[in-house]
């Protein structure tokens, strides 16, 4: 199992055995909201093109400088060991590949609660950001020849859907904190099932359960899973349903 080269609220890592399980046999991969990407990132891939796109721009930024970033080690900082440190680098960062590969992570990972923020007064975790270069490589291969876009996900869905196309869709959950995503969306479900309802390729969609979404679905395939979480009650399983049209 490889983990998402940055924090992301919502990463599917808890669930990702009961999502690739479900995943069929497709061409084209894409994921109209990737958030962690660790879907992506666990699977083989899809022989005809892989579409990654979300409206968050550090997210998309990330990910491009993945894409281009040197493998050779001595060409990082590597002293980025305290919460000090960390927020001098983000204050100071040069427009480099590498410091900007960093920067990112820093801004994804090392707020409160993985939450994004605009000023280094508001990090508040020490971990180095340098562990993004543990799995770079292998990084860097997955996204070889990947497209990669910041677009609404109603044209993302729409330019790329065919037979041979599997969508993983995880959008923001019903009553998502603005303060989650760097770039707040406002999900019309109904919409969304409206477009599903007329796609030829196959999707799977994650989202939490309540009786909205159950309604707005119902004429799909709902699959019901319990999700543990280090953030919520950890006596209780938190709630969320796998949907399908396969």
């Amino acid at each position: 199992m490889i983990k998402s080269p940055y924090c992301r609220q919502g990463n599917k890592l808890p669930i990702l055995k009961d999502i690739i399980e479900l995943i069929p046999p497709h061409a084209i991969y894409c994921e109209p909201f990737v958030g962690s990407g660790v879907v992506f990132f666990n699977l083989p891939k899809a022989s005809h093109g892989s579409i990654l796109n979300d409206l968050d721009k550090n997210v998309v930024n990330i990910l491009k400088l993945i894409k281009k970033a040197p493998l050779s080690p001595n060409r990082y900082r590597h002293d980025l060991n305290t919460l000090e440190k960390i927020k001098n680098f983000y204050d100071s960062h040069k427009n480099t590949t590498e410091d900007l590969l960093l920067y990112y992570r820093i801004i994804a990972c090392n707020g409160f609660n993985s939450k994004t923020f605009t000023s280094a007064r508001q990090i508040y975790n020490d971990s180095n950001p340098t562990a993004i270069l543990k799995n770079l490589k292998y990084y860097k291969q997955m996204l070889k020849g990947v497209k990669i876009s910041n677009k609404d996900y109603i044209d993302i869905i729409l330019k790329y859907d065919s037979p041979e196309t599997f969508f993983f869709i995880d959008p923001p959950y019903e009553n998502t904190h603005v303060n989650f995503y760097a770039t707040p969306v406002d999900i019309d479900y109904e919409v969304m099932a409206f477009l599903l309802q007329n796609i030829n390729g196959k999707f799977l969609l994650t989202i939490n359960d309540s009786p909205n979404i159950r309604k707005v679905f119902k004429g799909f395939k709902i699959k019901k899973i319990g999700v543990k979480t280090t953030w919520y009650n950890k006596k209780e399983l938190r709630k969320e349903l796998l949907i399908m049209n396969y």
